[in-house]
């Protein structure tokens, strides 16, 4: 055997014997809601209708175990990758599976099932045999299911927003569906990004292998499945049969040329133990335009809407290319983490992804040189070097007293808007464990019951006024404090400019009457306060700095410039001084003067 796997050790091989010499994983072959209530926790499926007609069915686990967490009054929005489903967040087990571990933490978790997996095959009047069934792409999903689903999710819980945690496609689906629907952004808390995936300009997955066929492709499953891409029939059973198996053989190549070819090679992570389950759900189907979209991804680089080619770009959006999605539009606070070797979502793509997005909360890489673009979900060690970080980040945004005050004054805002609705029952005893969340618990309850508008704008309006007149009684008296020491300065600093000037015309005189010559052309001296311009560099120097003009500091050269004169023929043109040229024969002191 290691011949064949040269990079897999024996010893490997001996522990793939031994963990499938055992009985088969009784998950394998049941549906995700059996298989959360099988390991004891509640489970429930909801039937979602978007605007088009498609129907989507999404799992719940609607707390842990047992009630004695903390429940946060924020469900939890789980989305899959592209081929996978609701499966995703449970296949690792209770112990190390996202869903059970953020239900245990006391969240309300829905996990998403994208239009046309094997769960979502349903529409009010189209069948999966129909090839209009199959014509969406994410971006239909973004714009019409994942709407709908998020009202659902708030309505069914009784909440004001949710947090969106995305796998992969999962998370593409989300900035499509953040930057198309706008309004739906305050509905969102916090979006987590796990391998996130908009630009794949970088990767280097088998994924790429695709591209130059992807004509092909689409021409085989519009005439094979009428558009459905590797959904669960019979061939797609047979193709995993002899690719994944249940020998150690089949493991191996499952392994070594599907999971690490597409997604990365990290031999320690993956947990082989998990693939007759993964094998029973995955491929989990979509269509082959989806596919093709994402390849678009691929060629062009950019996180663009579908091209159509340029006749039916035209038709679809009035102009030639496809319309990128604007980014900006996205303003709920991310949080990326991303793997070092996952060869799908590259490192170089999630930091330019991560730089363009309005509200960043961190962007972290995984640390382990290994981790791929799956080990975020079936990883041996994902609770250590993955999971705990999540759940600390998620206390930390939802449970912190910032982010309760944050809520109460919602809450206020709210009623202040809508005076007619009765103020709810504290959402906020849970967090009296929290220091600081029994204060801001008390102030809510203490709230008027009884025409609570009325009384509370009417308290507030008081407040607002009493705090009003203390700021107007505070600016004026602060006003005539600058004023006073406004005029204090300009009266001393007019005394400085007075005796500068004075300092000035004698400085003048004295170097005139030392001058050897007798006959100089009538100057016109002007001597006042406002000709600081010209004033020498030592009385400019008795000047504030705030009072200072650029002051000249060759002084005959600044009278030059700003004093009438009689031109004089025997000036030397490169003079600097009012005399003639012999001022050059001076003595020293003259000219120092």
């Amino acid at each position: 055997m290691c011949v064949f796997f040269p990079e897999t050790e024996c010893v490997k091989i001996g522990n793939y014997l031994k963990d499938f010499s055992s009985t088969e994983d009784p998950d394998t072959y049941l549906t995700p809601p059996k298989i959360i209530r099988r390991h004891g926790y509640p489970a429930e499926a909801h039937i979602i209708q978007s605007e088009d007609g498609y129907l989507s069915e999404y799992h719940r686990i609607p707390h842990g175990k047992t009630k004695k967490h903390v429940k946060s009054p924020y469900p939890v929005l789980l989305h899959h990758g592209l081929l996978c489903s609701s499966i995703d967040w449970i296949v690792n087990g209770p112990e190390k599976s996202l869903g059970y571990i953020l239900a245990d933490e006391g969240y309300d978790v829905w996990m998403a099932n994208a239009r046309g997996n094997t769960y979502s095959r349903s529409h009010v009047t189209l069948s999966p045999k129909q090839q209009e069934f199959w014509n969406f792409t994410f971006h239909e999903v973004a714009k019409y299911d994942l709407p709908a689903a998020v009202d659902y999710i708030l309505n069914v819980t009784n909440s004001k927003k949710l947090i969106y945690i995305g796998h992969s496609l999962g998370t593409t689906t989300f900035y499509a569906f953040a930057s198309s629907r706008p309004e739906y952004n305050s509905k969102i808390l916090v979006h987590v990004g796990i391998a996130p995936v908009a630009m794949l300009s970088h990767t280097t997955s088998a994924f790429k292998l695709l591209l130059p066929f992807a004509k092909q492709i689409e021409s085989f499953y519009d005439w094979y499945s009428k558009g459905a891409f590797l959904e669960r029939d019979l061939m797609t059973s047979i193709f995993c049969k002899i690719m994944c198996g249940t020998s150690v053989f089949h493991y191996n190549v499952c392994e070594q040329l599907i999971v690490f070819k597409l997604f990365g090679k990290d031999v320690q992570q993956f947990n082989t133990a998990l693939i007759p389950v993964l094998m029973n759900n995955m491929p989990a189907g979509t269509s082959v335009k989806n596919m093709i979209h994402c390849s678009q991804l691929i060629r062009s680089g950019k996180f663009l809407q579908y091209d159509y080619g340029l006749k039916e770009n035209i038709i679809h959006y009035s102009s030639a290319t496809p319309p990128a999605y604007n980014l900006s539009q996205i303003t709920v606070p991310v949080k990326f983490y991303h793997g070092k070797n996952d060869i799908l979502a590259n490192p170089v793509d999630v930091k330019l992804l991560y730089q363009q997005l309005p509200k960043p909360m961190g962007c972290k890489m995984i640390d382990y040189e290994k981790w791929n673009h799956v080990d975020f979900l079936w990883a041996i060690d994902v609770n250590r070097l993955f999971n705990k970080d999540l759940v600390l980040f998620l206390r930390n945004v939802t449970q912190t007293p910032n982010f309760i005050r944050n809520t109460v004054i919602d809450a206020f805002n709210e009623r202040l808007m809508n005076p007619a609705v009765d103020p709810p029952v504290s959402e906020f005893e849970s967090y009296d464990h929290i220091p600081g969340a029994a204060e801001l618990n008390k102030i809510f309850k203490d709230l008027p019951n009884q025409n609570p508008f009325s009384d509370f704008h009417d308290s507030a309006k008081n407040h607002f006024e009493s705090n009003f007149k203390k700021v107007q009684t505070d600016i004026s008296h602060n006003m005539n404090q600058v004023k006073r020491a406004f005029d204090d300065h300009v009266q001393e600093t007019g005394i400085s400019i007075k005796k500068a000037a004075v300092d000035a015309q004698a400085s003048f005189d004295t170097s005139i009457s030392k001058t050897k010559e007798a006959e100089l052309f009538p100057v016109t001296f002007l001597v006042a306060s406002e000709q600081t311009n010209c004033l020498p560099g030592k009385a400019s120097e008795q000047l504030p700095g705030i009072f200072r003009p650029v002051l000249a500091q060759n002084y005959q050269s600044c009278l030059l410039s700003s004093v009438p004169l009689l031109r004089n023929p025997k000036i030397s043109a490169n003079s600097d001084h009012l005399f003639y040229d012999s001022v050059a024969e001076s003595s020293a002191n003259t000219k120092e003067s």
